[in-house]
């Protein structure tokens, strides 16, 4: 998702903690730059990670030892990605990570036949085409290829809401998720790690969250924690419990856990 749906409030809110918050679109997303648009590589993603990271250590208002990683979905992957191969990374909280797609075998090779057409035809000699590209959530069942349960009336509203949202990403970025695994990554991560799982989840299960993520995770068990939100899924989880439209609630465990973990003195 682009920056300006919901991470503005959320970097607002830790602001007024106290706590120094980056907030940027992914390459091809939002405002940033690349093409073509909407192109998602979750690889490269852990690579502007490291990018953001060292921005950050550099910055007056920032102690680059205490630099923590926030991430949501396949964001929520990518920082525990960013994480295993980046010893700079003092902590990490994960909301909903999505560590590996489960993409049946038959769209598996729907994906591949149509991202090597796609490439193909954009480096035609004579008439060359621009990117393919598919639904996030399509208009019949809400799923995509890449076999999301996605809700398109949210979908919708997401578009309704941020300029920068588009019901579309490349045919490429079904083929950069075929190959998206954090599994081999996860036992190196050393940091304290908090993944917090959505209760009503149906793309990441709180229990798949756990077994696939949380239990692989290098990190001692004192300086790990897993927490659930009750009665919400993915694309709600902000509105459980507390003000703020529930930001109060979740984020508030997330900073008192920082706090313990890194030292804060907020």
């Amino acid at each position: 998702m682009p920056k300006d749906l919901l991470a503005p409030q959320i970097a607002k809110w830790f602001q007024r903690k106290g706590v120094t918050a980056l907030v940027y679109d992914n390459r091809t997303i939002g405002s940033s730059d690349g093409e073509p648009k909407n192109d998602i590589n979750p690889h490269d993603q852990v690579s502007d990670c490291h990018d953001a990271i060292t921005f950050l250590s550099n910055h007056p208002l920032v102690d680059p030892s205490k630099i923590t990683l926030w991430g949501l979905s396949l964001s929520g992957a990518v920082v525990l990605a960013a994480a295993a191969l980046d010893p700079r990374v003092a902590a990490v909280i994960s909301l909903a990570p999505t560590a590996k797609l489960n993409i049946p075998p038959e769209k598996q090779t729907i994906i591949l036949e149509r991202a090597i057409h796609d490439r193909v035809a954009r480096v035609a000699k004579h008439v060359p085409t621009p990117p393919a590209y598919l639904p996030i959530a399509s208009e019949e069942d809400g799923t995509n290829l890449a076999g999301l349960p996605l809700d398109a009336q949210a979908v919708h509203e997401l578009e309704r809401l941020s300029p920068h949202f588009k019901n579309r990403f490349t045919v490429q970025t079904a083929y950069w998720l075929l190959s998206w695994s954090i599994l081999h990554l996860l036992p190196r991560i050393r940091c304290p790690v908090m993944v917090v799982a959505p209760e009503l989840d149906k793309i990441n299960t709180p229990e798949a969250q756990r077994r696939e993520v949380f239990d692989l995770i290098g990190t001692g068990e004192a300086e790990k924690r897993f927490e659930v939100i009750e009665g919400r899924g993915h694309w709600d989880w902000w509105m459980g419990g507390g003000g703020e439209g529930g930001l109060d609630g979740v984020l508030g465990l997330q900073v008192e856990w920082l706090k313990g973990m890194l030292g804060l003195k907020l």
